[in-house]
């Protein structure tokens, strides 16, 4: 796996080291000017916290392209891999640079503070350390399901010749998207995270997670359903990898 890992790593170094020079010059700019130029907090967080999430759909974009390209790839075939490493390599791969990603904008949300302390930047966070230990798994698993459901998409796109691959990945991500958010309300009149709430004022910005700001019983529920989702979407994959895929 380590292998598989460091190839993934070295095939791609060049865009991950470029592209994260280019975010931290960016952000780096951002703060300067906004510091200079006395922003308001909200405006500044905003554009910061908007750079990182442009970041973070480009993982998951690079994290689709690398496996997809593994599907194919000839030398990954010459391997004698376990089947299932094709689909953990990646999924490993965008974790650790998406794990990079959270440190750097907590190390920046930091800094920020530190140089720029006001009232409303205090409030920005989860209300406890209990619910934001919780908020960061449900990010956690928010993103390897999203991920499963966008690698599923491209195995079954992968079945088909190349003009059809793109439209039928496209299209079975879309349907599952409809079909288990249509599940999740209807089983539990509720989606992972509940109601996202806020109470924005002239001094203070402050949010919190679920409708009460705790995760509540009902979020652990939709979890617990789209856990036993993503095992049979792993399950598939699998088949259709040994079966169907000559990767």
């Amino acid at each position: 796996m380590i292998n598989l890992l460091k190839y993934d790593w070295k095939r791609n170094a060049n865009l991950i080291m470029g592209s994260a020079a280019a975010l931290i010059i960016l952000e780096g700019a951002l703060s300067f000017f906004s510091a200079a130029r006395n922003w308001q907090p909200a405006l500044s967080l905003t554009l910061m916290f908007m750079g990182y999430l442009f970041v973070a759909l480009m993982l998951i974009i690079f994290s689709s392209k690398t496996y997809s390209h593994n599907l194919k790839s000839y030398g990954r075939r010459l391997l004698p891999l376990a089947t299932w490493k094709t689909i953990a390599s990646p999924l490993l791969l965008q974790f650790v640079l998406s794990a990079a990603l959270s440190g750097l904008v907590l190390l920046h949300v930091g800094l920020f503070k530190w140089l720029s302390p006001s009232a409303s930047l205090d409030a920005v966070g989860p209300p406890n350390f209990e619910t934001g230990v919780l908020f960061f798994i449900l990010i956690f698993w928010m993103l390897l399901f999203l991920m499963l459901m966008v690698y599923f998409s491209i195995t079954v796109g992968h079945l088909f010749n190349k003009k059809l691959f793109p439209w039928v990945a496209i299209a079975v991500f879309v349907l599952m998207q409809f079909v288990i958010s249509y599940a999740e309300k209807f089983l539990f009149n509720d989606d992972l995270f509940g109601t996202m709430a806020s109470e924005p004022s002239s001094s203070s910005l402050s949010f919190f997670m679920s409708p009460t700001g705790d995760i509540s019983i009902g979020n652990w529920g939709v979890m617990a359903f789209e856990i036993a989702i993503g095992a049979i979407l792993v399950s598939i994959m699998l088949y259709l990898l040994n079966k169907k895929l000559d990767a």
